[in-house]
């Protein structure tokens, strides 16, 4: 059976929407007669815990390797305030010594086969890097989504975190990101890379979340006879890249304008807490019953949420047009009629584009945000829409061929 050793800090009990990929490639090559060999962090290190996790054995037993290391938001400050160089080239970045160690140990025991490391964090790049250099075995380096200091868009400063992407670009025996536009980013960015290298693998939805779910009629008619309009949000808000200023302008003058549909309006935004500065424009305005924030909730509780919504709202302005939000494809196998305030030129409106019960808006863009409102009473999604195309087990078997290919050539 070929061994594989899988790099990831995000995995459970982490309640984090970056756990589902990682566990679903795990599962599936696992399946497919390989054995992979999780090196992880211990609990402390997490933002969010499922506390419902900490004693499950499927998470914690032999196959699951976890190092000590701490966030330096929770461990490494004093009243809110701490050292820029204890967050570079993140947060996690004290993960890496021990991690280094419990690896080696790993492929000294076990002689896996392959490396395999995944964001959201430049330290699992590094710890991958220092793997692969004392061992010499392939590795496959899943992005995900482009590092912040390389993406145009954003391009923070991260000397530390800007040399191991760049060390990853070279080094690596496979890079995978999730959409075209990062893919192509890279390619740019490092006009040395090989476009052999480089593959593509979207994220997706599990099937078996949505197994045991109450499902809603996901035909229901949001019409005339409808007193409510309830508009999900579920993930965190940024200024900027997914806010929602604009949003609470056109309410405003939806209220004067139209108050028939304003009325049905509701919104809810789970996961996340507004800043000041839009609770004061709620407040201003008389609105703070029509947007809600609640907080995070199990990821299981999270899909059954989704489902029962009328409609389901995506934020993903400009500085994230490289990136498909991960809950996007939940989003599509919920089968409820979306709402997308989104850069047309991003990889988020290519992908909704083929989603005929998708209205899309430009985030900052008030005309078409109120568009996109008056026609939310009368979207409906068709009895015959199949989101099967999306399905996880699309992109881990993509991976598995990534796999072998990255093993063929080793040993050609």
């Amino acid at each position: 059976m070929k061994k594989v050793i899988m790099v990831a800090l995000d995995f459970p009990p982490c309640q984090s929407a970056g756990v589902q990929r990682t566990l679903h490639f795990k599962k599936y090559v696992e399946k497919n007669g390989w054995h992979p060999l999780v090196l992880t962090s211990k609990p402390m290190i997490y933002d969010k815990l499922n506390v419902s996790e900490l004693n499950s054995q499927a998470y914690f037993n032999d196959d699951i390797y976890r190092a000590f290391g701490l966030n330096a938001f929770k461990h490494l400050s004093f009243k809110g305030k701490h050292f820029e160089f204890t967050t570079l080239p993140d947060k996690f970045s004290t993960w890496y010594w021990d991690a280094v160690r419990v690896g080696r140990n790993i492929i000294k025991h076990h002689q896996p086969e392959l490396i395999w490391t995944t964001f959201p964090c430049s330290t699992s790049v590094r710890i991958g890097l220092n793997l692969k250099r004392v061992s010499g075995l392939p590795w496959v380096a899943d992005f995900r989504d482009p590092f912040s200091g390389t993406n145009p868009y954003v391009r923070t400063k991260n000397p530390i975190g800007k040399f191991i992407d760049e060390q990853c670009v070279r080094y690596a025996d496979a890079l995978v990101f999730t959409t075209k536009n990062a893919a192509k980013l890279y390619l740019e960015e490092y006009p040395f890379l090989d476009e052999s290298k480089v593959f593509i693998i979207p994220n997706g939805y599990s099937e078996a979340a949505f197994q045991s779910l109450r499902v809603a009629n996901t035909n229901a008619e949001n019409g005339e006879g409808s007193e409510k309009i309830t508009v999900l949000h579920s993930g965190f808000l940024y200024p900027g890249g997914r806010d929602i200023s604009t949003l609470i302008d056109v309410l405003v003058q939806l209220k004067e304008d139209t108050p028939k549909v304003f009325n049905k309006l509701h919104f809810v935004f789970r996961g996340c807490t507004p800043g000041n500065d839009i609770l004061s424009k709620l407040r201003l305005h008389s609105l703070v019953d029509k947007m809600v924030f609640l907080p995070t909730i199990p990821f299981s509780e999270s899909i059954q949420e989704m489902s029962e919504a009328d409609v389901l709202l995506v934020l993903q302005g400009e500085m994230f047009n490289n990136q498909i939000p991960g809950k996007v494809y939940e989003y599509i196998r919920a089968k409820r009629p979306m709402l997308a305030l989104t850069h047309k030129s991003g990889a988020t409106a290519d992908l909704l584009r083929e989603i005929p019960h998708a209205c899309m808006a430009d985030m900052k863009d008030e005309a078409e945000i109120t568009s996109a409102l008056l026609k939310l009473p009368n979207l409906t999604v068709s009895e015959t829409f199949d989101p099967s195309g999306y399905n996880r087990d699309v992109g881990a078997g993509m991976l598995e061929n990534v796999f072998q290919q990255v093993l063929n050539q080793a040993k050609g």
